[in-house]
């Protein structure tokens, strides 16, 4: 038995993987500006690195 087959399915490791990957993709084509996405990045990749 895994630890995940008891998460919900937004706390499994694909949907955070995902969620960030299409945060950090959605302000690069939202507002094409590399600072402002690394800042949209960083956030996120300290979250991802929670789990």
């Amino acid at each position: 038995m895994s630890v995940w087959e008891h998460k919900p399915w937004w706390c499994q490791p694909w949907s955070i993987l995902l969620t960030g990957v299409t945060i950090v993709t959605g302000s690069w084509l939202l507002f094409k500006v590399i600072w402002v996405t690394v800042l949209v990045a960083i956030p996120i990749l300290v979250w991802m690195g929670f789990f």
